[in-house]
């Protein structure tokens, strides 16, 4: 039994200590929500751009755009066209770096910008990490019906709590990247 606590002891680890040090950041989270952007972006680019360009789906590259990270007006499905998925993925991080300096704008003061990073990405990651835990308990209560298909329970318990973990991180990114985006900003920023 101390051995499936491991698992979740260490991820435990990982994310309070990561979660403590947006809590003690005095200066700006710029370090730690641009490359939650850049890595949503990365996945989205690399998941529909395999194969060759004509098979390509531009069309939802586009929609994600649009829906996680600006404005319909600001892009276009010919703005993806005749580009390799390197200069599509700076294209869109462009745009994300675009929006993030016209949100640091609108909040002048450098500790409301401070108190908006904080309060989008501990919601988003509050909210994942106890999802993530529920269906990590899930998981240790039903891991022990593979033990009757010759599987070891506690290598199975490892390695599939290791791809949810990541799932959770990539979902993180993701929602920390379309909620920052898609924030209206108020003056009266406070976190609960």
């Amino acid at each position: 039994m101390l051995q499936y606590d491991d698992v979740m002891r260490a991820q435990r680890e990982v994310i309070y200590g990561q979660r403590q040090q947006v809590i003690d950041e005095t200066d700006s989270l710029k370090w730690v929500i641009m490359p939650m952007f850049e890595r949503t972006i990365d996945r989205v680019v690399n998941l529909h751009t395999q194969g060759e360009d004509k098979d390509w789906d531009l069309s939802t590259i586009l929609d994600f755009a649009i829906s996680a990270l600006v404005s319909p007006d600001k892009i276009k499905l010919d703005d993806l066209k005749d580009k390799t998925a390197d200069e599509i993925k700076k294209f869109l991080m462009g745009l994300a770096e675009g929006v993030y300096d016209e949100k640091k704008e609108q909040l002048y003061d450098p500790a409301q910008m401070l108190e908006f990073e904080k309060v989008v990405i501990l919601r988003v990651v509050d909210a994942h990490w106890t999802d993530h835990i529920d269906i990590m308990d899930q998981l240790r209560t039903s891991i022990g019906l593979r033990g009757y298909g010759q599987l070891n329970p506690l290598v199975e318990y490892q390695q599939d709590g290791y791809r949810m973990f990541e799932e959770m991180i990539a979902d993180i990114d993701y929602d920390a990247t379309r909620l920052f985006m898609k924030s209206e900003i108020r003056q009266n920023i406070t976190r609960e």
